[in-house]
C-alpha cells in the first residue's frame, strides 16, 4: 500500500472521485506518451477535462498527482507479485528468479506508465519514499516465500535478499533507460548475475 495519500483532501462524492480518477488517468496517459516532464498540471486538467483549480481542489500540485499515480501503480505490481508467488512455488533458486523477471517485465510491458514514473521521478522525495517501501515489500515477500520453500541454507539472512532486490532495482532502471525499448541485454545479464549470487546461498539439496 502507499505509504500516505497525496490529497490535499479525499473525494467523498462519487462526481468528486470521478473527477480525481480521471486526473489520475490522465496522468497516466500523458506520461506514456510524452513523458514526465510533459505532465504539467494545466497538461493534465486539460487532458482529464477539468480546470486547473479542480485539480488544485485534490493535489497541491503535480507531484502529488504523480505520487498517487505511481502509489496506486504499485499496488498493482504488488498484487501481481502476490498472485505469481503464490501460483506456484519455485523449485529452484533460477526458477525463483525468472519468476520474479517475468512479473516485472510483464508489468512494464502492460504499464509503461509505471517504468516512465519509477526511473524518471525517483529523486522526488515523495516519490524515493513510495519507491523504498515497495522494494522492502517485495524483499519482505521474496524472502519469506524463498524460505517456505527450503530453497537456502537455515542461516541465510534477510539482507541476502535485500540486496538481490536493490540489485535487480538498479538492472531494470538500465534496462528501461527509454521506457518504450527494453534493453533485453541487460535483462539477461542481469538475469544471470543475480541468479549467481542467490545460488551461493542455495540449500545444497535444492536442484540447479
Amino acid at each position: 500500500m502507499p505509504t500516505a495519500s497525496p490529497l490535499r483532501r479525499p473525494p467523498s462524492q462519487a462526481r468528486s472521485r470521478q473527477r480525481v480518477r480521471r486526473i489520475i488517468d490522465a496522468a497516466g496517459t500523458i506520461v506514456e506518451e510524452q513523458g514526465v516532464a510533459a505532465a504539467s498540471v494545466r497538461a493534465i486538467a486539460e487532458r482529464a477535462g477539468v480546470s486547473p483549480a479542480t485539480l488544485y481542489q485534490f493535489f497541491a500540485n503535480r507531484d502529488a498527482v504523480l505520487e498517487q499515480l505511481l502509489g496506486q501503480e504499485l499496488e498493482d505490481l504488488d498484487a501481481r507479485l502476490a498472485d505469481a508467488l503464490a501460483a506456484r512455488p519455485a523449485s529452484s533458486i533460477r526458477e525463483a528468479v525468472d519468476a520474479l523477471f517475468d512479473v516485472h517485465e510483464r508489468h512494464y510491458l502492460d504499464r509503461p506508465a509505471l517504468a516512465a514514473l519509477y526511473y524518471s521521478a525517483r529523486e522526488s522525495g515523495a516519490v524515493r519514499a513510495e519507491v523504498q517501501a515497495h522494494l522492502a515489500r517485495i524483499s519482505a515477500a521474496v524472502y519469506e516465500a524463498m524460505v517456505a520453500a527450503e530453497l537456502f541454507r537455515p542461516d541465510t539472512e534477510r539482507r541476502v535478499i535485500d540486496v538481490a532486490i536493490a540489485l535487480g532495482d538498479r538492472i531494470f532502471e538500465l534496462a528501461y533507460r527509454d521506457v518504450h525499448h527494453r534493453d533485453d541485454a541487460v535483462i539477461a545479464e542481469g538475469k544471470l548475475a543475480i541468479t549467481s549470487y542467490l545460488q551461493t546461498y542455495e540449500n545444497p539439496s535444492q536442484p540447479r
